[in-house]
C-alpha cells in the first residue's frame, strides 16, 4: 500500500504541466530531512529521518473556477520515513499521509477546506520554536508537548483528518480561522485561531475544545523582529491537565506525571549572515526544557543546524536530560 502511495504521488507530480497548459498554477515539491543524534544515559548514537522530521513529496496549485472570484485550491502530500523500509507492525509503514485537501478560494470571501490538514495551533509553533519538527525541539524537552495539541481526530502533531476549515481574509494582517474535525461519534474537536502578522509583528490566540476527552486548550503568544535579532513568547493553558501525549507511556515508565499541566515558552535568535544563533527554553508545572544551536544556510534551498536540547529531570519529561543533533534540510 505504501509503495502504491509513493507511486500515485510520482505520477501526480508528472502530469503538473500539463495541468499549467489547461490555465491551472500548480507546484510540485519536497524536502529531505535528516539528522545524526547523541542521547545521553544509554541511547547512543543514531541517524534519523523519521517523523516529525518532515521527509515528503508534494503538490499543491489553484486553478480558474466558473464561480465568480472563487478559484480551486488543493493540497496534497505524502510523508516518507527513511528509517523504515516495511510496516512495523504498529500502523507505522515507511509512506503516511500527511496534508490532503481540496477546498474554494476568494479574496473577499477567504478560504474553505476539507480534508486532512494543518490546525492554526500546530502553525503557530513554527512562529515561537526556532528548531521546529528537529531533534532539537525544546518543547519536546519540556514534556509538555504543546506541539502534539490542536490536533483534533486522527493525526498527532497539529494535522488533523475528517476536518473542515475556513480562514477569513486578511485584515491588515489579522485573520481568524475555525475548523472542526469529525470523529464520528458526534463528539467532534472544535479548534480556533486568531493570527496577526505585519512588519516586525507576528502574534496569535489559538483555542481547541477536544469534546471526546471533555478537555479545553488555548495558547497565546507572539514574536518579535528586531533587525537581525528577534524574541518571542507563549503561554498555553489547560483545562485541568493536559490533553495525554505521544510520550505519555514513556513519561509513566520513567515515574513522572502523563499529564504535566501548562507551559510558558520563550525564544530568541540573532542572525549574522549565513548564520543564526538560537536559545529557546520553556517550563511547565513539573520540568524545565531548553536548546541552544545554531542554523546555518547553505544555499537558498539547503540549511544545517547543530543544536543541544536539554531538559532539568528526565524522570518528570519521559526523555533523555539531553541530546546533542546535527541535521541537514534540503527543498526543492
Amino acid at each position: 500500500m505504501n509503495k502504491k502511495l509513493i507511486a500515485v504521488a510520482v505520477a501526480a507530480a508528472m502530469t503538473l504541466p500539463a495541468m499549467a497548459n489547461a490555465g491551472a498554477k500548480n507546484k510540485f515539491y519536497g524536502q529531505v530531512h535528516i539528522s545524526i543524534n547523541h542521547a545521553n544515559e544509554d541511547a547512543g548514537w543514531s541517524i534519523d529521518g523519521s517523523p516529525p522530521k518532515a521527509n515528503m513529496i508534494g503538490a499543491k496549485g489553484s486553478v480558474d473556477t466558473n464561480l465568480a472570484d472563487f478559484k480551486g485550491v488543493y493540497k496534497f502530500e505524502i510523508g516518507i520515513n527513511p528509517n523504515l523500509n516495511a510496516a512495523d507492525g504498529k500502523g507505522n509503514g515507511p509512506a503516511y499521509q500527511r496534508d490532503t485537501w481540496v477546498g474554494l478560494s476568494s479574496k473577499k470571501i477567504g478560504t474553505v477546506r476539507m480534508g486532512t490538514m494543518a490546525t492554526p495551533w500546530k502553525q503557530t509553533g513554527k512562529m515561537v520554536d526556532p528548531f521546529f519538527l528537529t531533534s532539537g525541539e525544546a518543547r519536546s524537552f519540556i514534556g509538555a508537548a504543546d506541539n502534539t495539541q490542536g490536533k483534533g481526530f486522527g493525526h498527532n502533531r497539529g494535522r488533523a483528518n475528517q476536518s473542515f476549515r475556513y480562514d477569513t481574509p486578511s485584515f491588515g494582517g489579522l485573520k481568524v480561522i475555525g475548523m472542526v474535525s469529525i470523529n464520528g461519534a458526534g463528539k467532534d474537536t472544535h479548534n480556533a485561531g486568531v493570527h496577526y502578522k505585519k512588519g516586525p509583528i507576528a502574534a496569535f490566540f489559538d483555542f481547541t475544545n477536544y469534546a471526546s476527552a471533555e478537555k479545553k486548550t488555548m495558547k497565546v503568544g507572539g514574536k518579535y523582529k528586531m533587525g537581525p535579532a528577534s524574541i518571542a513568547l507563549s503561554f498555553t493553558k489547560n483545562d485541568d491537565a493536559i490533553l495525554k501525549t505521544d510520550r505519555s507511556a514513556a513519561i509513566a515508565a520513567a515515574g513522572g506525571e502523563a499529564d504535566p499541566g501548562n507551559m510558558i515558552f520563550g525564544a530568541a535568535t540573532y542572525t549574522m549572515g549565513a548564520s543564526t544563533l538560537a536559545l529557546s527554553i520553556g517550563k511547565n508545572d513539573q520540568n524545565l526544557g531548553y536548546t541552544v544551536g545554531v542554523k546555518q544556510k547553505l544555499a537558498k534551498t539547503m540549511l544545517a543546524y547543530l543544536a543541544y536540547a536539554g531538559s532539568s529531570d528526565d524522570k518528570k519529561s519521559g526523555l533523555s536530560t539531553g541530546a546533542a543533533t546535527f541535521g541537514m534540510i534540503k527543498k526543492f
